[in-house]
């Protein structure tokens, strides 16, 4: 655990150095800190990550030589994407070392997300400390291929954010071909173009209690109406032990419980549209201000012709997402792996909603629990459960 404690104590360490300051520290910051990530993932040995252990250090040397209309039977099960398997074997033309592999996927995995948060949040100190204390970085260790699949959906989401439906629509479908389960961010357009309210809440617990009876039901119908679906998740199907059952864990209950929290943050301090952030334009910068209950709040933001925020609705909608596939692994564990697509939108999400806090006590003590639970989360889980979760702890390096 100790090179996570230095990354986490180097995330936090924003705090003290004023990262959020100005345009430039928070450039700095993410690159110091970003650089860091970036570098343990590329140095860590090939055994850091069940499934880089077990699967893509075994599979990956072969890809070079595998003709190309057979480069999806190079695993026993051939069900890799066709995406994933060409990425393998053009990297494989550079070299056959899994090392080549590690530093190009992990770039592909990371990058993305200081790009995501240097163009969303209000708080990137918060946001990075997420990054690390939700496990997310951990988890996308293991799971490589959909922790590639979640870096090009959010390049994808800047076209998303600017009603460039089709482009947006484009990165999901290349993200497809890297994972299949990428087609779920498809709700992540429904999210931009749906509108919150009040009575909007009673609808979503509706939903939440018959997603709760139906899943198992609806879940197994859609991989009987697909032949493809079935021959990738059909081992699922089955409620049972392993990912086809359902579990109730630490670290099941702490994912859903803290992308609960931060739902909840924003239901509470959602305003109606008149009273969402509005941009103004002010020479080559943006201000967005808040109207909340007479008092105004002003943050400034990148170039006008660069900043482009999100609306409160679409990232309730995405929260929502996150929390309500964090649920599911209460269910069928294996589709709470859907929720990875949500889960970055809770790295902006709370910070934005904790801005709107309009009591400055309340604003801090909220945004303040929020991290140590993370923190909590972080320290618990990464001693107790990720070597077996996600065989990243211990760490190695690769020499």
């Amino acid at each position: 655990m100790t090179v996570y404690i230095i990354l986490m104590i180097l995330a936090l360490s924003g705090y003290f150095v004023g990262a959020n300051r100005t345009e430039q520290s928070r450039k700095y910051y993410l690159f110091v800190v970003f650089s860091a990530i970036l570098l343990v993932a590329i140095l860590r040995s090939d055994q850091v990550g069940t499934d880089l252990r077990i699967y893509y250090s075994k599979y990956y040397p072969l890809y070079k030589n595998v003709p190309w209309d057979k480069i999806q039977s190079v695993t026993v099960s051939g069900d890799w994407e066709w995406g994933f398997c060409a990425f393998c074997k053009l990297i494989g033309q550079l070299s056959t070392d899994v090392q080549c592999f590690i530093v190009f996927s992990s770039i592909v995995s990371v990058v993305p997300y200081a790009l995501f948060i240097y163009r969303n949040s209000d708080d990137v100190v918060f946001s990075s400390v997420f990054f690390l204390g939700y496990h997310i970085y951990m988890q996308s260790l293991n799971v490589i291929r959909q922790a590639m699949a979640v870096g090009i959906i959010l390049l994808g989401v800047e076209a998303l954010k600017r009603k460039k439906y089709i482009v947006f629509l484009v990165y999901v479908f290349i993200a497809t071909m890297f994972h299949t389960s990428a087609i779920i961010a498809v709700l992540l357009l429904v999210c931009d173009l749906l509108k919150y309210n009040r009575n909007t809440i009673y609808k979503l617990t509706a939903i939440t209690l018959v997603f709760t009876i139906a899943y198992r039901v609806v879940f197994e119908r859609i991989l009987s109406g697909s032949s493809a679906l079935s021959n990738l998740y059909g081992i699922y199907s089955s409620s049972g032990s392993g990912d086809s059952g359902g579990y109730v864990t630490y670290h099941t209950l702490g994912m859903f419980g803290i992308a609960l929290v931060v739902f909840m943050i924003g239901c509470l301090y959602y305003y109606n549209e008149g009273d969402q952030v509005r941009l103004y334009e002010y020479g080559k910068r943006w201000r967005s201000v808040w109207h909340l209950q007479g008092l105004t709040l002003v943050r400034n933001y990148h170039d006008a012709d660069e900043q482009i925020y999100w609306s409160d609705s679409m990232l309730i909608y995405a929260v929502y997402f996150a929390v309500l596939f964090r649920f599911s692994a209460f269910l069928i564990n294996v589709t709470a792996r859907f929720a990875m697509y949500f889960i970055p939108f809770l790295m902006i999400a709370s910070p934005y909603f904790c801005n709107k806090i309009c009591d400055n006590k309340t604003r801090k003590i909220v945004k303040f629990g929020m991290i140590a639970i993370v923190l909590a989360f972080f320290f618990f889980i990464g001693y107790t459960r990720a070597g077996e979760l996600w065989g990243t702890v211990p760490y190695e390096f690769c020499f």
